[in-house]
């Protein structure tokens, strides 16, 4: 008798009328999107790469001080080599061209409220996307979680991430547990 009263459409305005006035809108559409068919969002995207430690790397010109450095991948999860290419664990090219989606995850320290940081995605050593940006904050830490869309129509460009500030030294937090870094390509 459940199964039947499931499809029924009365059933579903009524449970959507309670919801309503229990819950107020964010009940209603809660049950909308149970309802409804769209297609999940994690269905459009393929994990090319994914590393669950990053650290900051001097050994490579011109990223050599701990205000300007690389941003190394440790802990390698997943890397699909039909996609991307990791050259010493601080760049990366890609082999398949088209649209990806970097995500940068970490908690950098040894902030002082008097410099400018950046976050930023390098391409063939100049400065391209800026995954954040933070200035003045009265807390040793500042907690990144960043995403960036690029699309990809060179296989021979070469990335990387590097960390920079204006007349300030810091570094990603080494008991930093949540630092990862993930590409995906966002499937056509």
């Amino acid at each position: 008798m459940l199964k039947k009263m499931a499809n029924n459409k009365g059933v579903v305005i009524f449970i959507a009328v309670i919801a309503v006035g229990a819950l107020g809108i964010s009940g209603f559409m809660f049950i909308t999107d149970l309802l409804s068919n769209d297609v999940d969002e994690s269905e459009n995207f393929k994990l090319v790469a994914l590393w669950d430690n990053i650290n900051e790397n001097t050994s490579y010109a011109p990223y050599t001080t701990d205000s300007n450095f690389l941003i190394e991948y440790f802990d390698q999860m997943v890397l699909n080599p039909e996609y991307i290419t990791v050259y010493n664990n601080t760049k990366f090219s890609f082999a398949t061209l088209g649209l990806y989606k970097i995500n940068l995850n970490t908690i950098f320290e040894s902030i002082i409220n008097t410099a400018d940081y950046w976050a930023i995605l390098i391409r063939n050593s100049s400065n391209f996307r800026y995954f954040d940006r933070w200035e003045d904050e009265n807390n040793f830490y500042h907690y990144t979680d960043s995403s960036l869309y690029i699309n990809v129509t060179n296989s021979d460009t070469m990335y990387g991430i590097i960390g920079w500030s204006d007349i300030d030294d810091f570094a990603i937090a080494s008991s930093a547990i949540s630092s990862q870094l993930s590409i995906e390509y966002v499937v056509p």
